[in-house]
This record gives structure tokens, sequence and C-alpha cells, in this order.
């Protein structure tokens, strides 16, 4: 929506500004190093607006506790698996918003055994093993020792997981939604990136 495209360019503004403030003198505006502080100050101040976001509706619904329990899985896993990316604010921000919604709806709704929940854990690690990280216009393609460090983080990250349904039995449900969406997506991507061919994108380089 508009909305979305207005705090999007606000967004970027503001990053704009910080990058500036923290480059100085070294500031230029087409090089890679200013665009990639600048994409990642812009992600920042993206994911603090969604973090606020998703609190505030949880609040509303009084299902706080349920929301902190899926970023910490979140923050464990999906940062180093990857996976689908929209192209606007409005498009992540809601799409986020789903994912939580669904996870926390789903978490409350299903109680899934022990057997599920162990499943869930493993089919993520074989996912983890054969397609981390998964690939996206906005991430580097990573080989070698990065890419293998990075399926590392994921699986830690997994175990931890994993732990944290043993430990919080009461949000168990809730954290093996979040995982089977995470493979759901996943499955996705695969299939998305085998059926799609690669499209190189041309157009103009982002400028800060």
């Amino acid at each position: 929506g508009s909305g979305g495209g207005r705090i999007e360019n606000l967004n970027k503004r503001l990053s704009r500004y910080l990058v500036k403030a923290i480059e100085g003198d070294e500031y230029d505006s087409e090089s890679d190093r200013t665009a990639k502080i600048g994409y990642s100050l812009q992600k920042i101040i993206d994911d603090i607006e969604k973090f606020l976001i998703i609190i505030l509706i949880s609040i509303i619904f009084d299902t706080t506790k349920e929301a902190l329990v899926c970023m910490l899985v979140i923050s464990l896993t999906r940062k180093f698996m990857g996976g689908m990316h929209m192209t606007t604010w409005f498009g992540c921000t809601m799409m986020t918003t789903m994912v939580y919604s669904l996870a926390i709806i789903g978490g409350k709704i299903f109680h899934f055994s022990l057997l599920m929940q162990s499943a869930s854990i493993l089919l993520c690690v074989l996912m983890v093993i054969l397609y981390a990280p998964l690939p996206s216009e906005q991430r580097p393609k990573y080989i070698g020792k990065k890419r293998i460090n990075i399926k590392i983080r994921c699986i830690a990250g997994l175990m931890v997981s994993a732990v944290l349904s043993v430990i919080m039995k009461s949000y168990s449900s809730t954290i093996t939604c979040i995982l089977l969406l995470e493979i759901i997506e996943a499955i996705l991507v695969v299939c998305k990136k085998s059926i799609l061919p690669d499209i190189k994108k041309g157009g103009e380089k982002n400028v800060w």
C-alpha cells in the first residue's frame, strides 16, 4: 500500500542519514561499502518496526509470551536458514505478522506429540544440511567454510529450540509450528528455484 511505501522511503532516508553520520568524509553514495552499511541499517530499522508491531498485536490478544518464544526460535534458526523475502516493507510486515499469527494460533489449537516434535527438528536439520542457506537476491551466495559455518549455526539453533521445547512444555507446540512453517517455506523456495530459471535482473545500482 501507499502507507507502506511512505514508511519504506522514510526508513531509507533515515538509514542514509545514519550512513552519512557513520562514514563522515568517507561517504560515497555509489560505493559498495556504503550500500552494504545502508542496507544493514535499513534492515535493522525494519526489524525494530516489525518487532514493535508484533508486540503491540500480541499485547492486544494477550499472547506476548508466545510471540517472544516465536521471536527467539526464528532468531535462532531462520536468519541462518534463509527463506522467502518480500520486495516491499508492507509485504514483508504482513508476511511476518501472518507467520507469527499462524504459529501462535496453531500452538493453541494443536498439541503435537513428542514424536511429531522430534520429527520436525530432524526434518529441519535435514533441510539445513541439504539446502541452507537458501538462495536469495537479498544475501550473497555463500560457499566453502562460510556456508558450512552457517549450517552449523543453524543446527545449533535447532538444538537450542529442541531444548526449549522440553523445558517450556506449554510452548512446545508453538515452537513446532514455527519449525513446520520454516520447513514449508524452505520447500517452496527450493521448488521455486528448481522450477523457475535464474533471471538476471538488470537495472540501476542501489545508490545511497
